[in-house]
């Protein structure tokens, strides 16, 4: 349970939001994509979009 309480953060309502700390990460990877080192974790970053975008269709 460690690594999860890094990455979100629990609200009043037991909803899941990203900390601080993995806000900062995205935003980093977000605005270093084009460097070599960003790659791959943009890949993944967008790649989780996708699936995030894909489920909230299915749940309406």
């Amino acid at each position: 349970m460690g690594m999860w309480t890094i990455i979100f953060v629990y609200g009043i309502e037991g909803e899941r939001r990203l900390s601080h700390l993995a806000m900062q990460g995205a935003m980093m990877i977000s605005l270093y994509r084009d460097y070599p080192r960003f790659h791959q974790p943009y890949y993944l970053l967008t790649l989780l979009m996708d699936v995030d975008s894909l489920v909230t269709k299915v749940e309406m």
